[in-house]
């Protein structure tokens, strides 16, 4: 992967996302995000139990997206960094398959190439199941993420309503008391 790196920020993302290297992916993650600001402990102590609640499920699902994306970035790294050992010894294997060198032919060289290539095969499909959890770490996270939101927003409503049902009591019972005790003067 190449980038600009107009603001001189993205330098360590790209060398990390292209070896894996996880210096490199910390370092370049929290260059280029958006760093997350801290609640004051006055302003947390003076929260009640749902806004508080609410506060802290909205850190949790910022934490574990940073996570996943920095996990995420050295699975890619790591796949990337062996990509081009793994089409040498592709390209190697190839060429003695092909070759006709009879000391490359022969019955345990042959089986051999074919434990090799047995060996590259299941490197390809480990590198593919990590891509494939890496996707699905970030799902689950999306997932809560758009949890959060449905719960948060069934939440307001809640409270609006019972806000709004003792309100229009208020109001009501201060209507009816004033047309009571109106007096033509």
């Amino acid at each position: 992967m190449t980038s600009l790196n107009t603001f001189g920020n993205t330098v360590s993302w790209i060398n990390g996302i292209n070896t894996g290297v996880l210096p490199n992916i910390n370092t370049g993650y929290l260059k280029a995000t958006t760093p997350l600001s801290q609640y004051d402990p006055y302003e947390l102590s003076g929260m009640d139990a749902s806004e508080l609640g609410r506060v802290q499920s909205q850190y949790a699902s910022v934490q574990l997206v940073d996570g996943a994306n920095i996990n995420a970035m050295a699975t890619i790294g790591s796949i990337r960094g062996t990509a081009d050992s793994i089409q040498t010894q592709i390209a190697n294997l190839e060429q003695d398959s092909f070759s006709g060198d009879s000391s490359l032919n022969t019955e345990v060289s042959v089986l051999n190439k074919i434990n090799a290539a047995g060996v590259l095969t299941l490197r390809t499909v480990q590198d593919s199941n990590k891509l494939l959890a890496s996707l699905l770490e970030q799902q689950t996270i999306l997932a809560k993420q758009q949890r959060d939101a449905t719960t948060n927003a069934i939440n307001t409503d809640i409270g609006r309503q019972a806000s709004m049902a003792s309100n229009m009591s208020q109001v009501t019972g201060t209507i009816t008391d004033s047309l009571q005790n109106f007096r033509m003067p």
